[in-house]
């Protein structure tokens, strides 16, 4: 926020040789070694799927601008911590948080992002 660069930011855009930071962890997915390591990785750079978490006031207030961070994949809303971090904790049906739900849904239908909720 704020000019600032932003987690989202930071895992989404590839690095110069076109990779998106992620974990490594190849041996199942390599098939325990009948995947040849090369093969493996450009498989794996090219399927990176980069989710955020919206559990903040301010992830709330700043939810266009996260929607919009390219490579970003999908928005994950997490409920319970957003009541919470406004003030009506276990309050998911209360006005406001459905206000606050229904502003990040429609920000990330807006960018094309998928929605996990």
């Amino acid at each position: 926020t704020g000019g600032q660069r932003s987690a989202p930011h930071d895992v989404a855009e590839p690095d110069a040789a076109g990779r998106r930071r992620r974990g490594f962890g190849p041996t199942t997915p390599m098939n325990y070694g009948r995947l040849k390591m090369d093969e493996y990785l450009a498989t794996a750079d090219a399927s990176v799927f980069v989710a955020v978490m919206i559990e903040t006031v301010e992830a709330l207030e700043n939810i266009d601008a996260i929607c919009a961070v390219e490579g970003l994949d999908c928005v994950v809303i997490g409920a319970n911590d957003l009541s919470g971090a406004m003030g009506l904790p276990y309050q998911g049906s209360s006005p406001q948080v459905q206000a606050g739900v229904d502003e990040i849904i429609a920000a990330a239908k807006r960018h094309g992002k998928f929605i996990f909720f």
